[in-house]
């Protein structure tokens, strides 16, 4: 498993593979496992792995653009008024409940409460004449505040307590045959009932009783059941029965309404809530077509639906958001892995990895955007604006990476299909591939008619594959045009706000730090000219060095122009600036002067950061000298005290070491600029003889270690600074004192420009 996960940098000018892989693998990862995780579950909430699209806007009486079809079964609600109505009438159709009653119980109850009072009547004393006659009179015939009709006769015939008897057992068993052949009810029962029937419970059954079966009293007394129980009794008494069973004839039923209720309330409840159904793939209203009534209902139940789906999860719905968010997770996760062994350059900058990370999230808001629009086509997804700015901020390499991981990650969400697929693709490789070399502003252009032609040949190979019509095909192909529009558009507008934020360096910006009249050149120029004409020197060497060996050359000579900026604060201390006869370091000791020296490094640094000047530019500043050791003064202390100790690590910069390639050949050009000025008869054996020389002992000093320069970029390097030496050479006159013999295997090669100072002796005319 080492040998898998060992990183291999891809990138011209990344950081060697020893340097790589001396980190532990997984310290200081988790900026990045959480940026990744985030990245993945913004996926999903962009594009939600069930995902019903908008909900249909047309009403009742519009016309339809298109086909409105079912995506899923959808319930047709009734309304509150629909769905009341229905469960009053489901309530009304639950037949009353009634309990049967024996008849026994029924021919027992009432015809004893009357007899009783008959019999209490009876007993009384009995008034002569008058009023109270009338009464007892009353009395017997009525029952419940209904008249019975006894004759005179008949009710002082029942206060006789044997005919009284005689006619209590025949109406009970009259009563009782009555109840037995079927159901008597009262009038007001009957009323009460609206249905055609009735429930009646008797015993542990229950029957279903038509209402027609039901008698009333007086129906009953005509029956031949009744006459035939009163077939033995006397005329008489056949006659009081009979006007007592008008009265007294009870109903065998007994209305239960609890039971009743709770059976209209269950009825009620089973009322569904729908009146229909649309199902899945069901066309509901066609294209160009009047939406009717029942259909604005049928719509409004779909636009209901889908609200309703929107808000909830079911079980069934988490299996395809767990597979959308598995796929972004694994196509995200071979990108970061890919990111990790061959681009750690961009992996180990945390900075670049939340750049890609940010524009990542931006191409999938937008595209989300354009998912979530039906009216806005797969045509118009900006992957192009995305590998636009990786290229310009990275390289086209990179950029075309990440447009195919772009492309399977967005076909793997939402309904893009395969024309979201190569157009995604294609787009984003013309965005990867147009960007080349960005000098200046209006090359965006360039860039957007390549996106352009790549979103064209998808266009036309779609509409050969598919057979479109030349309708169509016209109309993608605007759409497609307007696409690279607006990812040109859009990346140059958000690479100054990349570049700022993430503090990158691009070659625009570049560009506008080689004009020679910014405020930190044009004080170089004022008050330290030889500094000045120093780094436009090294400044083209180094220019000359970095395109031969296909690094990057703008880089290269605008980090030289400021790379010593530093001496700003103390100009007069480098030899470059100095006027013949003048010279503080004669009146200062080695250590000090090697300190003065030493800090222009330190102040340059603080007056670019003063200036704004991005990190790629700052690092010429930290890195050109590298840990070497001014020899010069290391020398001088040597020569004022030969017993004295010297520590080195007092005369030597802090670094660090050049690590990028730009910034090692920015040393080398300094260095050989500087020396090249003392060198005497400069012939051209004699000039690559002093490049070869300087370049072998920066070797040999490890200073160029972390750099990842080859041996055969070495010699095109040494091959460019000599060729434009002898070009711009001009003789200088040598130092009368510690002259260098430069051609010598022995003579010490100092390392920077104040190395030139005249030691002790009066300097050069």
């Amino acid at each position: 498993m080492k040998g898998i996960f060992e990183r291999r940098p891809e990138a011209p000018g990344g950081p060697p593979p020893t340097a790589l892989n001396a980190r532990p693998l997984w310290s200081e990862l988790w900026p990045r496992i959480a940026t990744f995780i985030g990245l993945s579950l913004l996926t999903i909430l962009l594009f939600p792995a069930r995902s019903i699209g908008p909900a249909p806007q047309v009403r009742a009486g519009m016309i339809a653009s298109e086909d409105v079809i079912a995506p899923f079964d959808v319930a047709i609600p009734k309304t509150p008024a629909e769905l009341e109505r229905d469960r009053a009438t489901a309530a009304l159709a639950v037949p009353r409940v009634y309990r049967s009653v024996t008849p026994e119980d029924s021919a027992t109850g009432i015809v004893d409460e009357y007899l009783a009072k008959v019999e209490r009547i009876a007993a009384a004393p009995r008034p002569e004449r008058g009023a109270g006659v009338s009464l007892l009179t009353s009395e017997i015939d009525s029952y419940g505040g209904q008249r019975i009709g006894l004759a005179d006769t008949e009710i002082e015939a029942l206060q006789e307590p044997a005919f009284r008897d005689s006619v209590g057992a025949q109406l009970r068993r009259a009563i009782s045959a009555v109840h037995a052949d079927g159901w008597v009810a009262a009038p007001a029962l009957l009323d009460e009932i609206q249905g055609g029937q009735v429930t009646l419970l008797r015993d542990s059954a229950e029957v279903m009783v038509l209402r027609r079966d039901l008698r009333r009293p007086d129906a009953a007394l005509e029956s031949p059941v009744w006459r035939e129980a009163l077939s033995d009794a006397s005329p008489r008494a056949r006659s009081v029965v009979g006007k007592l069973g008008r009265v007294l004839l009870p109903s065998n039923l007994v209305f239960l309404p609890l039971e009743t209720e709770a059976r209209r309330e269950k009825a009620r409840a089973a009322v569904p809530a729908r009146k229909g159904d649309v199902l899945a793939g069901e066309l509901i209203v066609g294209a160009h077509m009047r939406v009717t009534l029942a259909q604005a209902e049928q719509l409004d139940a779909l636009r209901a639906e889908i609200e309703r789906r929107r808000r909830t999860v079911t079980a069934e719905e988490l299996k395809p958001l767990v597979g959308h968010l598995l796929l972004s997770t694994i196509v995200l996760g071979l990108l970061f892995l890919y990111m990790y062994l061959y681009r750690p350059d961009i992996f180990d900058s945390l900075s670049s990895f939340l750049l890609l990370a940010l524009g990542l999230a931006l191409l999938l808001g937008l595209s989300s955007v354009i998912y979530r629009i039906q009216a806005l086509p797969v045509f118009l997804l900006p992957a192009g604006f995305l590998t636009i700015l990786l290229a310009i901020l990275f390289d086209g390499r990179f950029a075309l990476v990440v447009s195919f991981v772009v492309a399977i990650l967005l076909f793997g969400q939402g309904d893009f299909g395969p024309e979201g697929l190569v157009v995604v693709l294609l787009g984003g490789v013309g965005g990867a591939l147009s960007v080349r070399v960005l000098r200046q502003r209006h090359q965006f252009y360039e860039t957007m008619l390549v996106v352009a032609a790549a979103n064209l040949l998808a266009v036309v190979t779609l509409s050969l594959m598919y057979l479109w019509p030349l309708r169509e095909t016209v109309g993608a192909l605007g759409w497609s045009l307007l696409n690279a529009l607006l990812s040109g558009l859009l990346a140059m507008g958000l690479l100054p706000l990349f570049e700022t934020v993430f503090k990158k360096t691009t070659d625009v910006t570049l560009l506008e730090l080689s004009d020679l009249n910014r405020p930190l050149l044009k004080k170089m120029a004022l008050e330290a000219p030889g500094t000045y004409h120093h780094s436009i020197m090294v400044g083209n060497l180094a220019e000359a060095a970095a395109e031969g060996i296909g690094a990057n050359s703008l880089r290269a000579r605008v980090g030289c122009y400021y790379h010593d900026i530093g001496k700003l604060r103390k100009p007069a201390y480098f030899a470059e600036n100095q006027r013949p006869g003048m010279n503080p370091h004669d009146g200062l000791k080695p250590r000090m002067s090697a300190l003065i020296i030493i800090n222009h490094v330190k102040e340059g640094i603080e007056m670019a950061r003063e200036a704004k000047l991005p990190s790629g530019v700052v690092d010429f500043i930290r890195e050109h000298h590298g840990t070497s050791t001014i020899a010069f003064f290391v020398e001088k202390a040597r020569r004022l005290d030969p017993s004295a100790e010297i520590n080195l690590a007092d005369y030597s910069y802090p670094g660090p070491r050049p690590r990028t390639k730009e910034t090692a050949i920015a040393m080398l050009a300094d260095n050989i600029e500087a020396i090249s000025r003392v060198l005497v008869d400069p012939t051209p054996s004699r000039v690559r003889n002093l490049v070869e020389r300087l370049v072998k002992r920066k070797i040999e000093e490890r200073q160029l270690d972390d750099a990842n320069l080859t041996f055969r970029e070495l010699a095109i390097i040494q091959d460019k600074f000599a060729n434009l030496l002898l070009g711009i050479f001009h003789a200088r006159p040598e130092y009368p004192t510690f002259a260098v013999n430069v051609e010598a295997d022995d003579a010490p090669l100092e390392t920077h420009a104040a190395d030139r100072l005249p030691p002790l002796a009066e300097p050069a005319p």
